[in-house]
């Protein structure tokens, strides 16, 4: 199996563009999961071991704005709020 990471996002974003919806959810919702639990291993840290980590953090929370914004454009309710949830309980 091929692992998902951001690479994938405009894989799914082109699923989107030509019809295939359900294809597209399917990939943005295993990235949801997948840089939620990234961003939650790496909050479980100490802040000296997050410093070396500082890069991965950003890319995470860089992916998990753009899954916002193209769950936002194609319409994907559910999975929007999911985002916007799970981005708060970090707070």
């Amino acid at each position: 199996a091929v692992p998902f990471n951001y690479f994938n996002l405009p894989l799914a974003e082109s699923y989107y563009k030509i019809g295939k919806n359900e294809k597209g959810k399917e990939i943005l919702e295993i990235l949801v999961d997948h840089y939620f639990e990234e961003l939650n291993y790496y909050n479980s840290l100490e802040e000296s071991e997050v410093s070396s980590m500082q890069r991965d953090y950003q890319i995470a929370n860089q992916v998990i704005g753009n899954l916002y914004s193209i769950t936002n454009q194609y319409k994907e309710k559910e999975l929007f709020e999911k985002i916007e949830l799970k981005y708060k309980e970090l707070q």
